[in-house]
C-alpha cells in the first residue's frame, strides 16, 4: 500500500484517479503475479499482472509496471517486465498484453525494446490508452540481461537480413555477447541497436579489405566466433577460413568443399542423382546450356551458383531459347525443366559426431521476390524429414542449412538445392519452441558431441510483419543538409 502511494503521482494519470488504492492492494496480492525488486528492505519497483486469468486468445495482462522516485532510469522497469514474461514463458503462455498512456513517451520506447507492438483492436476497452501485446513463442533479444554471462564473443555479418533477429536472440540466450557488422551504416538497420558493438564493413566483393575488416574487428573485440548470413560471405568466409582458425576464430559453416558442392547448381543435382536414395527425393534434372534447349518449353535458367531467384529467366520458345543463348555469360547458367508447384523450405541441423539431424519443414505461402518467405505453413512430415536427414549425412552437413524443394500437385518433392547457411525464414522454425540457433552453436563445440531432439509441435500458419525503429535522431549524417 505503500509503495503504491510513493508512485501515485508519477503516472501520467494518477492511480488514485482510477482506482481505489486499498481495494487495488488487496486485489494484486491476491490475484496477480508478483515481481519485486528491492533495495535493502525498500520496495523499489514493481510489476503485477495476470497469469492465471488470461484474456479469450490466451493472453497475460501487466496491470502495474511502477519504480519508486529516485530509481527511475536505471533499467529497473525493463529488468522485472522481462523477468514477468519469463514467468509467463515458463507456464506456457503465448503471449501479454498491457496498456500505457499515449503521452507515457519512455515506457512507450522501453516496451518497443523489449520487443511489444502496439496494436488495434475492435471494440477495445480502453481506446484513449496505448495498447501493446508481444508473442512469447517468438525469439526475444535478451542483450540486457546476457551479454556479461559468458566472455565468449560472436561476430554476425550481414545484419541487414532476414535472419538477424532469430540469430541474434539466439546468442543471446548462449551467453554471448554479439558484435554485428553489415556494408551499411548502423543508422540505416534496425538490428544495429541490438548488438554490443557495430561496425561498418567493406563490400564482400572487395575480399582483401572485407577479410582485413573483419579479422580486425575480431582482434579488437576478442571475436571467438563468425557467423556469416548471405550466401557471398558464406563463400568468402569458407575460403578463407584457415586465416580465421590461425587467430582463434571459428567460422561457423560446414566444410569448404560441402559448401562449394552446394553452391554449384549443376553440380549438386548431380551428386545427390548418383547417392542412391532411392525414389525420394525427386532430383529436377539439370543441364549446362546448349544450343538447343534439353527440355521441352517451359524452361528455368538460373546462374550456376546464383542465389535469391537473381539472374533468373522463364524461357517459353525456340526464339527466347535462341535470344537467350546469344547473350554474354551463358555459359555460367545452367538450365531445368519448369515444374509447377509451392516451395517447400527445410531448415536442418546435424551435429557432424552424434549424426543427429533435425528437420522442420514449412510450405512458403507468400514470398517476396528474392525468395523470402513472409507467410508460411509449418507442418511435420516424417519422410521428408527422412529425406532432409539422408541429404545431410551424404554431403557432410555440419550445423544449419536449408533444403528447398517443389512440392507438385501429386504431392511430389522435387528437391531444388541446399542453401549452406540460415534460411531467411530460421525464426519460423524457432517458432515450434526448438532452439535452431544454440543447437547450430553446439555443432561447432568440441565440448559438445549432441544436439538436443526436436520436440513434438503443433502444425501452424505463420506470417511476418515488419516494425519501424529510430535508429538515430539529430546526428549529423550524409542527409542532414536536406532538412536545411
Amino acid at each position: 500500500m505503500s509503495f503504491l502511494q510513493e508512485v501515485n503521482e508519477l503516472f501520467p494519470v494518477p492511480l488514485t484517479e482510477k482506482v481505489d488504492l486499498g481495494e487495488y492492494a488487496n486485489k494484486l496480492l491476491c490475484f496477480a503475479t508478483l515481481v519485486p525488486s528491492f533495495e535493502g528492505d525498500m520496495l523499489i519497483g514493481l510489476v503485477a499482472g495476470y497469469t492465471d486469468r488470461l484474456s479469450e486468445d490466451g493472453r497475460a495482462y501487466i496491470a502495474l509496471v511502477a519504480v519508486r522516485k529516485g530509481f527511475q532510469r536505471r533499467g529497473i522497469a525493463q529488468n522485472l517486465v522481462e523477468s514477468f514474461l519469463d514467468i509467463c514463458r515458463q507456464k506456457g503462455i503465448e503471449g501479454v498484453h498491457l496498456y500505457t498512456d499515449c503521452s507515457n513517451a519512455s515506457a512507450i520506447r522501453m516496451y518497443q525494446r523489449i520487443g511489444f507492438d502496439r496494436i488495434m483492436e475492435p471494440g477495445d476497452p480502453r481506446p484513449k490508452d496505448a495498447h501493446f501485446s508481444i508473442r512469447l513463442g517468438e525469439p526475444t533479444l535478451r542483450r540486457l540481461k546476457t551479454k556479461t554471462r559468458r566472455s565468449e564473443c560472436a561476430l554476425v555479418t550481414a545484419i541487414g537480413s532476414f535472419s538477424t533477429n532469430a540469430v541474434l536472440s539466439g546468442i543471446w540466450q548462449a551467453g554471448y555477447r554479439a558484435i554485428g557488422c553489415d556494408i551499411y551504416p548502423a543508422q540505416w538497420l534496425a538490428s544495429s541497436l541490438d548488438v554490443d558493438r557495430f561496425y561498418q564493413v567493406p563490400p564482400v566483393a572487395s575480399k582483401g579489405a572485407y577479410i582485413e575488416a573483419l579479422l580486425e574487428i575480431c582482434r579488437r573485440e576478442g571475436v571467438t566466433r563468425i557467423i556469416p548470413l548471405t550466401d557471398p560471405e558464406v563463400d568468402a568466409l569458407s575460403a578463407d577460413r584457415i586465416v580465421f582458425e590461425d587467430v582463434g576464430v571459428q567460422v561457423l559453416v560446414s566444410p569448404k568443399e560441402v559448401i562449394s558442392l552446394c553452391r554449384d547448381k549443376a553440380k549438386f543435382a548431380e551428386f545427390v542423382s548418383s547417392a542412391n536414395f532411392g525414389e525420394l527425393p525427386k532430383v529436377i534434372p539439370t543441364a549446362r546450356v546448349v544450343d538447343t534447349a534439353p527440355y521441352p518449353y517451359p524452361v528455368i535458367c538460373k546462374p550456376f551458383n546464383g542465389r535469391s531467384s537473381q539472374g533468373l529467366k522463364f524461357i517459353r520458345s525456340d526464339s527466347e531459347w535462341s535470344a537467350f543463348c546469344s547473350e554474354e555469360g551463358k555459359s555460367s547458367y545452367i538450365v531445368q525443366p519448369f515444374i509447377e508447384g509451392r516451395v517447400i523450405t527445410v531448415d536442418v541441423v546435424r551435429h557432424p559426431d552424434s549424426d543427429q539431424v533435425v528437420s522442420i519443414p514449412r510450405v512458403e505461402l507468400l514470398r517476396t521476390s528474392n525468395g523470402a518467405g513472409t507467410s508460411v505453413y509449418v507442418f511435420a512430415d516424417s519422410l521428408l524429414s527422412e529425406v532432409c536427414g539422408n541429404l545431410a549425412r551424404s554431403l557432410g552437413i555440419v550445423g544449419c542449412v536449408n533444403f528447398e524443394f517443389l512440392l507438385d500437385e501429386r504431392h511430389d518433392y522435387h528437391l531444388l538445392e541446399c542453401n549452406p547457411r540460415f534460411s531467411g525464414g530460421v525464426a519460423f522454425s524457432c517458432e515450434t519452441g526448438y532452439d535452431v540457433i544454440g543447437n547450430h552453436l553446439r555443432c561447432f563445440r568440441d565440448s559438445e558431441n549432441q544436439i538436443d531432439a526436436l520436440p513434438e509441435y503443433k502444425p501452424r500458419y505463420i506470417a511476418r510483419r515488419y516494425a519501424e525503429w529510430t535508429t538515430s535522431v539529430e546526428k549529423p549524417g550524409p542527409y542532414s543538409k536536406l532538412d536545411e
